[in-house]
């Protein structure tokens, strides 16, 4: 059986690797720095977008090329402020939840790092949000704190 090799561009390094220029990802972060509850999160602030499929006014990612995805969020600081309160991000695909990380603490005003790493296989025009759901909880948007990537693997 014969195989087929399609490229668009192929990079070699200095130190012979190859590079892929043209594979999708962003990184957005949040930057009003004061704790909320807004969901879907919002992350204005765009650091990288190479595929333009961060929409700042839905807070959403439109993927512009089918692959797998690999998606990091980080809510820096998920706060309890009731006994037994809870707070989680939620990672989700075309609006149904795919990942989260629960937080409940037991007394409250307690600090959490809320965190959320998956890979989701994507087709052209899915989005990924990040939602956030709180009893007695809420998370700090700031830009070193909150933020949300995605790379293409392949």
């Amino acid at each position: 059986m014969a195989s087929v090799l399609k490229v668009d561009e192929i990079q070699s390094t200095s130190a012979g690797g190859v590079t892929m220029p043209n594979q999708p990802r962003f990184t957005v972060r949040g930057n009003n720095a004061n704790y909320v509850t807004t969901s879907p999160v919002p992350f204005p602030t765009v650091v990288i977008d190479n595929a333009s499929g961060w929409n700042t006014g839905t807070n959403r990612y439109v993927v512009q090329k089918a692959g797998d995805y690999l998606f990091a969020v980080r809510m820096g600081i998920c706060r309890v402020t009731s006994n037994d309160g809870y707070s989680y991000p939620n990672l989700k695909l075309n609006g149904t939840s795919v990942a989260y990380s629960y937080i409940q603490m037991s007394s409250a005003t307690s600090f959490v790092n809320g965190i959320i790493t998956t890979i989701l296989t994507c087709a052209v025009n899915d989005y990924v949000e990040v939602a956030f759901h709180a009893s007695g909880g809420d998370y700090y948007n700031g830009s070193q704190e909150s933020s949300f990537s995605g790379h293409m693997l392949g």
